[in-house]
């Protein structure tokens, strides 16, 4: 019934599933939501700070989507210096973007195309769970004004 306690779940599993170093999810629903899990290393902390906010600022002006059919678009970056990678994905509620799921790997790790599939579909169950849970919390406030629930 909480999103954050929700978000920070399915991050700490999928960071565990890929193996990844670390990772960061940003929804924008009717508030923003960011949530983090492992040991950042400073130079991918500051390129994820800055990717969430343009993100961030991008959702809160425009209404971005991803046809259904289409596979979710995966970035991966290598950072100059430290030979880490920076994955990053989209988060839907159905076609719209809510947020975006990146992840820190390791120098020389690589994703296989069998994980990436997993990363995409993962991706796209987080995005339409988190618009629920959401959705959830926004109902709840209204019947119950003041109130909090646990997850």
């Amino acid at each position: 019934r909480n999103l954050d306690t929700m978000l920070r779940r399915a991050l700490g599993m999928v960071v565990r599933i890929v193996g990844a170093e670390a990772g960061s999810i940003l929804v924008q629903t009717q508030s923003t939501h960011r949530v983090r899990s492992g040991a950042f290393r400073q130079e991918a902390l500051t390129r994820i700070d800055h990717w969430e906010a343009v993100i961030s600022r991008r959702l809160q002006d425009t209404v971005l989507t991803i046809p259904l059919a289409a596979n979710l678009p995966i970035s991966i970056t290598k950072l100059n210096g430290s030979q880490l990678a920076l994955v990053n994905l989209p988060l839907l509620q159905d076609n719209k973007v809510i947020g975006s799921l990146i992840l820190v790997l390791s120098p020389g790790q690589e994703l296989a195309d069998p994980q990436q599939n997993l990363l995409t579909r993962i991706a796209k169950g987080m995005g339409q769970m988190a618009s629920l849970v959401s959705d959830l919390e926004l109902a709840q406030q209204r019947l119950n004004p003041g109130q909090r629930y646990p997850m």
